[in-house]
């Protein structure tokens, strides 16, 4: 089960409730991702796309057009090369924006211009750090 636990890997959780947090129990590898941890480039964007989740959507709050985009980033990163990572981050940043009803426009999404707007939707200042 560790192996399915890597923050790339889509995995399918049974999960029972104990008295303080969630425990595993049954876990299944639906698809591992793995060649994104042969590029930091792509490592990189995928964590950049999974913090802005973390920071952006509440915690046992389903949605799955989110949890869909992320796959398909996922997989973007992991099927395409290394040179299209910063094509499949802007990519992410603006289907975000649009799902979550935050862009209206055609206008190029740059990293300051998404930060702005991620910012005003979560409500606080965000350091690139957390992102």
């Amino acid at each position: 089960m560790a192996g399915s636990f890597e923050p790339t890997c889509h995995v399918v959780l049974t999960l029972f409730k104990g008295k303080t947090f969630l425990q595993t129990r049954y876990a299944d590898m639906i698809s591992p991702f793995w060649k994104i941890r042969e590029s930091l480039d792509k490592l990189n964007v995928a964590f950049y796309c999974l913090n802005i989740l973390v920071q952006a959507t509440p915690m046992d709050h389903p949605n799955p057009p989110l949890f869909d985009l992320l796959l398909t980033t996922l997989s973007q990163l992991n099927d395409l090369s290394q040179e299209h990572s910063e094509a499949i981050k802007h990519r992410f940043q603006r289907t975000f924006l649009t799902l979550e009803g935050l862009l209206e426009t055609d206008a190029p999404v740059t990293d300051d211009l998404f930060k702005s707007h991620l910012e005003a939707y979560c409500g606080r200042l965000l350091s690139y750090r957390n992102l």
